[in-house]
């Protein structure tokens, strides 16, 4: 990715960032639309939403909240996010979401794995995606972001783009219900709080949306998807 300039975040960008969800806002630094996020990091002239795209898509990169720190590709320490050139897009969806979750069984990630991961395992027997990881049981974060509405995205913004926000940041979908559901990144509980909490509080942020608290429990679960949501959020706070 090349980095061609940064633009500077004036005061009424300043609020539209802390318009996001009041659980997203407590743990990260910049919590943006997604739509948001690309027209500040895309040269202008590169438009990734249009008149006649479909609804589907258009409801994805809308409502969809990004969460991510300082001081990285997209924003630099200053809070000035990079204008970035966008390459090829040489893979598919699929392939890219594919070498997040091989990534994530690195044995240099630990706990940090990103939650894309979910209903997969690393085994020697045998390998559905490569390098001795399988689908265990159904993912729906991994279905859904192999669709077709994720492929059109790809094809605007590039491989490399993707690939990175899909890793070093974390997507959250916004529900009809006030709550948001994480279909990326590094699960919530596991993010450093960013002002002032103890690692222990994360717990009463995480009951403010009780489906990203079930999906954050069954991500630290190997057994069944009905068993891993009749986890209590009590038991989920002791796993932070």
């Amino acid at each position: 990715m090349n980095t061609v300039n940064t633009i500077n975040i004036s005061k009424s960008e300043q609020i539209e960032l802390k318009c996001g969800p009041r659980v997203l806002r407590e743990v990260y630094p910049i919590v943006i639309r997604l739509d948001s996020l690309l027209s500040k990091i895309l040269p202008v002239s590169l438009k990734v939403l249009k008149e006649d795209d479909p609804d589907d898509y258009k409801r994805m990169i809308t409502t969809i909240f990004v969460g991510t720190d300082t001081g990285n590709v997209l924003c630099n320490a200053h809070g000035q996010f990079n204008v970035i050139q966008p390459g090829p897009t040489r893979y598919k969806m699929k392939e890219i979401v594919d070498r997040i979750i091989q990534g994530s069984f690195d044995v240099r990630a630990k706990e940090r794995r990103n939650i894309l991961s979910l209903g997969f395992k690393d085994t020697g027997e045998g390998t559905t995606i490569g390098n001795n990881v399988i689908q265990e049981h159904f993912s729906s974060n991994y279905h859904e972001t192999c669709k077709t509405r994720w492929q059109i995205l790809l094809n605007r913004i590039g491989d490399e783009i993707m690939f990175y926000i899909l890793k070093y940041t974390s997507f959250f979908q916004l529900l009809q219900n006030g709550c948001v559901n994480q279909i990326t990144g590094i699960p919530i509980q596991c993010v450093r709080l960013t002002k002032g909490h103890n690692e222990g509080q994360i717990g009463n942020i995480l009951l403010n949306s009780i489906t990203l608290s079930l999906h954050a429990a069954m991500f630290y679960t190997r057994n069944t998807r009905y068993r891993a949501a009749t986890l209590s959020l009590t038991d989920l706070c002791k796993l932070v």
